[in-house]
């Protein structure tokens, strides 16, 4: 009966541990035309950005307008949106645009980012920003 009660609480620790949710940008186009994001990274720290992701600084990525492609879910690594990871997110980038046939969003300081993916977070641990184009 011991070793059942050990390897319970072992199973049960290494599942509390493991239980760390992502950090996560999604954008969901509602409006109907194709939408698109764009992380311009700064020079100095574009190597070392979670959304590096091919040799250039400029990040884009289009959101469709149809049912099955409106939604882009993009992954920033383990934990909440905290004020230091949001702030270290936001210290990466030089802009962040969204355009859209209604939307021409450019944000270009570092206060302007970071006051709108404050806005826009969501949930009880604050690990999503949802961003929704209309």
């Amino acid at each position: 009966m011991r070793p059942l009660k050990i390897l319970t609480l072992i199973f049960s620790l290494v599942l509390l541990q493991s239980c760390d949710p992502l950090r996560r940008i999604i954008v969901k186009n509602e409006s109907t035309e194709n939408a698109t994001i764009t992380f311009k990274l700064k020079g100095d720290s574009a190597l070392h950005s979670p959304i590096f992701i091919n040799s250039t600084d400029k990040v884009s990525y289009t959101v469709g307008n149809n049912a099955r492609h409106n939604v882009m879910r993009l992954s920033l690594g383990t934990g909440n949106w905290t004020n230091g990871a949001l702030k270290q997110f936001v210290d990466d980038l030089e802009y962040l645009e969204i355009t859209s046939t209604s939307i021409n969003e450019k944000l270009s300081t570092e206060k302007e980012i970071k006051a709108y993916l404050r806005q826009h977070l969501t949930g009880i641990l604050r690990k999503n920003i949802h961003i929704n184009i209309k």
